[in-house]
């Protein structure tokens, strides 16, 4: 009986990656399943694109220190969400090159502290309407909606109520506000705003006292992001109602806990700024106060040219209670046009030219006598004076 020689051939694996992990917000690391040359690891065998084709800088390619089967790449800045790595001409230790290969993955780094923070809050929502909490992205990295959680503290401080912002993809660009809530549609009935797209309708919310409590923004590994603790005590002295009322954030650079960095939204925007920059947010340059009545001449005929007169105003902080009368050149009272309204740091009014019971004034010059004051009792006034005519 013969025995034919028998050989036996090894099969060397061939290289490939086995694992992509996104480090930090510019940086990939590309681990293989055996140890790679280290001369084959350049640039150009990188090649990096967003969900629009887009190109991404590769930066640099080198080895990971301590291992020798992975890669770190770090890439330029990006607006994209989904991203594509085609890797080509990495080698084996024996010299044998991987086939050409392409990764996908979702360019989602976990919110850090000081990235996001928060912005506005609603906790005393008119009859029928919905708390808010306004967030805003004060990095220059997009941040993963879908990696944030909002929650409260208990008696003991413990965090309760811990829920989802969003349970689908979204993703929040550098300087972009969203707006948590339960409901988006009965916000947006309530509140005066132009950035829908900004909503954010959460499954669960967390319950908000009328009176007192604590908002926490949390990451996906419950890391406080930032954290807010209210009280209906923060809101303006002048306020008749605090209902419907949001504490808006002054100043993105004082922390959430300095208490004095909050006041109430103003009533010339309609008392909350969901979506939209907030009344209060107080200016770093320097502005001179100023009334403007534009035109100084108008004719509330009808003809829709000049109608109305528009009387702007800037101030050089947000937070003046106004009041805002105007008088004929006799100094007979004809309209009390605005009562104790607190004001945003720049904004305006309109004189449609009647009085107060809705009779159209005559032609001829009126005075406008503005009054202002803040919490501090400081008062300012300006007069001014416009035209009424009948036709331009």
């Amino acid at each position: 009986m013969w025995v034919d020689d028998i050989s036996v051939i090894q099969l060397v694996p061939e290289l490939f990656i086995q694992k992509l992990s996104l480090i930090n917000s510019n940086t990939i690391t590309l681990t293989f399943n055996k140890p790679i040359n280290p001369s084959s690891i350049h640039s150009e065998n990188f090649r990096l694109t967003d969900e629009n084709h887009q190109n991404i800088s590769i930066t640099q390619a080198t080895p990971t220190k301590g291992s020798d089967k992975s890669v770190e790449v770090s890439f330029g800045k990006t607006d994209g969400f989904e991203l594509s790595l085609s890797i080509s001409g990495i080698s084996d230790l024996s010299g044998k090159t991987m086939r050409p290969d392409t990764k996908l993955f979702s360019y989602t780094i976990s919110p850090e502290v000081g990235s996001i923070l928060i912005n506005e809050i609603l906790f005393n929502p008119f009859a029928g309407g919905v708390d808010f909490v306004e967030l805003v992205n004060v990095s220059e990295q997009i941040i993963p909606v879908q990696r944030l959680k909002l929650a409260t503290r208990n008696d003991t401080l413990a965090l309760k109520q811990i829920y989802p912002v969003s349970t689908e993809k979204r993703y929040l660009k550098p300087g972009e506000f969203l707006v948590c809530t339960k409901d988006p549609t009965i916000l947006a009935s309530q509140y005066i705003t132009c950035n829908p797209a900004s909503f954010c309708a959460m499954k669960s919310f967390p319950t908000f006292s009328d009176d007192a409590g604590t908002v926490v923004l949390l990451n996906d590994s419950l890391v406080v992001l930032d954290e807010f603790s209210y009280s209906v005590k923060m809101h303006s002295p002048f306020l008749a109602d605090e209902e419907g009322v949001s504490l808006e954030r002054i100043s993105l650079e004082k922390p959430s806990s300095d208490r004095s960095n909050w006041a109430s939204a103003t009533a010339s925007v309609g008392f909350a700024t969901p979506g939209l920059p907030n009344s209060q947010m107080g200016s770093e340059t320097e502005i001179q106060d100023e009334i403007t009545p534009e035109p100084k001449a108008f004719s509330p005929n009808g003809d829709g040219y000049n109608d109305e007169l528009i009387l702007s105003f800037q101030f050089d902080k947000p937070g003046y209670i106004a009041n805002v009368q105007i008088f004929d050149t006799a100094g007979r009272h004809v309209r009390f046009l605005v009562k104790n309204q607190s004001l945003a740091q720049e904004g305006s009014w309109k004189w449609d030219g009647s009085s107060d019971s809705g009779q159209k004034q005559n032609i001829g010059v009126y005075i406008i006598l503005v009054e202002v004051f803040d919490q501090e009792g400081h008062t300012k006034t300006f007069k001014k004076t416009c035209t009424l005519t009948d036709q331009l």
